[in-house]
């Protein structure tokens, strides 16, 4: 799984591997989300499950492109 930080939008991606009932049954998937220029995003899996916050940072980042590491 991959999330990046481009111009603002966060976008989630990555691959399932086993069918399920759920909204990507199988295979590549990507999710793309504005975020306010003031925000930072953390990210943490656990058990499966993807946490995302984005607290507001005090001064803005300069670099406008960059990876979010997941614990």
């Amino acid at each position: 799984m991959e999330l990046s930080d481009n111009d603002h939008v966060l976008t989630i991606s990555g691959e399932r591997e086993t069918y399920s009932r759920i909204e990507c049954s199988y295979g590549r998937f990507e999710r793309s989300f504005s975020i306010p220029e003031d925000a930072d995003v953390k990210a943490k899996l656990e058990n499966g499950v993807l946490e995302v916050t984005l607290p507001k940072i005090e001064a803005l980042k300069t670099e406008p492109k960059h990876t979010i590491q997941i614990q």
